[in-house]
């Protein structure tokens, strides 16, 4: 099967796809990262640019700095690239749609990737969503079930329409809330949750060689609840942090960076080129580990 993966060329698209290639072995994959910046990453409200430059800009250092030569368990895009001889494309507009009429995929997968505009495919495009739904709909679904004290988050996959409209839901997981944990440390454990559920719910060959897609759940709430949530503003980012929890903790460095660098290593500084456009934003200071104490 001719599978489009389109992800986001940040830390959360990267895990995804260190899930998703090996689930997918054995089908034709492209692979297209999206080259735009997220909601939140202009700098109107500083905390959720220090998370726009958590999740991106320190990634992409550590893609330039470590090369193809895996150092970690995890590896990033150029690893990926190289480990499963497979080409990642760096899209902005329409040149996505040109690549997807290229390839002809039978199904289209987009996680962290504007969904709206992505042509039709015979299996249709499956949107990897990180939030429950109806509830919690929009990019950072994580912030306001956080936000609102949820004692779990989950992640969805559901269809998507030509439209662009989001469709029947496929497949659903959940996640318990874990106590001063931060918020990129929660977005950085929904996506798994969903990529294990789209792995699970992809479409199988069926009688006379014709392929049908996954069953499709009914909403219980027939649409009814659907709530769509744009990125916060600052003073609902203030409210967020008034109960205690954080957007970019110093540990979210050690611990989602650290599969990436294996051990004795540390996250890269960042690339001169994007040191004018980082200095706005504040880096957490990293925990010493255990021998530099």
């Amino acid at each position: 099967m001719r599978i489009s993966l389109c992800t986001a060329t940040d830390l959360h698209g990267c895990l995804a796809l260190n899930r998703l290639l090996p689930g997918l072995l054995g089908h034709d994959l492209q692979v297209l990262l999206d080259g735009t910046r997220p909601p939140g990453g202009d700098g109107d409200v500083p905390e959720l640019a220090r998370l726009s430059s958590f999740e991106r800009e320190h990634f992409a250092d550590l893609d330039e700095v470590f090369g193809e030569e895996p150092a970690g368990r995890l590896l990033t895009f150029r690893q990926l690239a190289a480990r499963h001889r497979l080409p990642l494309h760096t899209v902005e507009g329409e040149e996505s749609l040109r690549l997807l009429d290229g390839f002809r995929p039978d199904l289209i997968v987009a996680l962290r990737f504007p969904a709206h505009g992505l042509p039709a495919a015979p299996l249709g495009v499956l949107d990897v969503h990180p939030g429950e739904l109806p509830r919690f709909d929009g990019p950072l679904a994580p912030f306001w079930a956080l936000a609102e004290r949820r004692p779990v988050i989950g992640c969805t996959v559901r269809r998507i329409a030509p439209d662009g409209a989001a469709g029947a839901v496929l497949a659903e997981r959940r996640l318990r809330v874990r106590p001063g944990r931060s918020l990129a440390w929660h977005i950085a454990q929904t996506y798994p949750l969903g990529v294990t559920a789209l792995l699970e719910h992809l479409p199988a060959p069926a009688p006379g060689g014709r392929r049908e897609g996954p069953a499709a759940a009914a909403d219980p709430e027939g649409g009814l609840g659907r709530r769509y949530d744009a990125a916060p503003n600052a003073e609902e980012v203030r409210a967020f942090l008034r109960t205690g929890r954080e957007i970019v903790a110093a540990a979210d460095f050690d611990d989602l960076y650290g599969p990436f660098l294996g051990a004795g290593r540390t996250a890269p500084d960042p690339a001169p080129e994007r040191e004018r456009e980082r200095r706005r934003v504040e880096r957490p200071v990293r925990r010493p580990t255990p021998a530099q104490r």
